[in-house]
């Protein structure tokens, strides 16, 4: 098992729009067929104004490597200067 953290900047997709926002990824790889996303993702007020209600829609995931993937929100909670949004997910 491999577990790597990245913090780094992304798309994400939600409801038909898209978000530049900054990711706190964790990838756990099992093996080659298994590999686990935990995530946490910080939007601006505006961001999260358009964002709308998370509900239970996955948020797709584009990160600058080209790879794609989702992530499931569990979590919300808002900072001094962002909400972070966390969910757990995989990659395509």
């Amino acid at each position: 098992m491999k577990i790597s953290e990245t913090k780094t900047d992304c798309q994400l997709e939600h409801r038909g729009q898209t978000f530049n926002a900054m990711l706190h990824l964790i990838e756990i790889r099992y093996n080659d067929r298994i590999v686990f996303w935990n995530g946490v993702m910080q939007l601006t007020r505006d961001q999260l104004m358009r964002f709308g209600e998370p509900g239970d829609l996955p948020v797709f995931v584009r990160l600058p490597d080209g790879r794609t993937g989702y992530l499931h929100l569990t979590h919300g909670n808002m900072t001094a200067d962002y909400y972070e949004l966390a969910g757990v997910g995989k990659p395509n």
